[in-house]
């Protein structure tokens, strides 16, 4: 009997030794690791770390991917010259669309930050007013609705502005995505006439 309370104890203390100290998990969140994409080539997103992808800029902004998880990820982005329309009421920011592919080694979900971004460009701040903006994605019928993958949010501060949507936990980057405003913002900021 005291041998088996014995080995009970040694086991709680291992288990207990064995969990990472909440400042080493804090530190783990606080790290972001900011690398520049490619177009049309796979991006290693390696592991533990948070990564900030961001890609070329656009007429208007650029794409940006916030990715972290315990597995390691690859992701390859290209763009689609000729989209579809914007969905009804919007305009598209750029004239391309942006097809995403996320492929892992040892797979699983339970991603500890997962969200696409679009980060308008410098020179376009006060200029364009993305607050109203939306990230759609393509749906079965090859078509752009209002994307409903996670929550959208307007973001502005002295560093940049931008549009970003958290596609949580279970989420993936897959499909095609594209950035609009409405329309009538489109106007006011000259991007169309009509």
């Amino acid at each position: 009997m005291y041998f088996s309370k014995l080995l009970l104890l040694v086991a709680e203390i291992t288990a207990v030794a064995a969990l990472p100290s909440p400042e080493v998990l804090e530190a783990r969140q606080d790290v972001v690791v900011v690398k520049n994409g490619t177009f049309n080539e796979v991006m290693g997103l390696g592991r533990d770390l948070r990564i900030n992808l961001i890609y070329p800029s656009g007429t208007n902004g650029a794409v940006m991917i916030e990715y972290q998880h315990g597995k390691d990820r690859s992701l390859l982005t290209s763009q689609n010259r000729a989209p579809p329309p914007a969905p009804t009421g919007f305009y598209p920011l750029e004239p391309v669309s942006y097809r995403m592919t996320m492929d892992g080694t040892n797979g699983g979900n339970n991603y500890d930050w997962l969200k696409i971004d679009y980060v308008l460009n410098q020179d376009k701040v006060g200029k364009l007013n993305i607050a109203s903006g939306v990230i759609g994605k393509l749906d079965g019928q090859g078509n752009f609705v209002v994307a409903t993958d996670g929550t959208l949010e307007y973001v502005s501060t002295s560093e940049r502005t931008m549009l970003s949507m958290d596609l949580g936990r279970k989420g993936s980057f897959d499909g095609e995505w594209g950035f609009f405003i409405p329309t009538s913002d489109a106007i006011a900021g000259g991007l169309t006439t009509a």
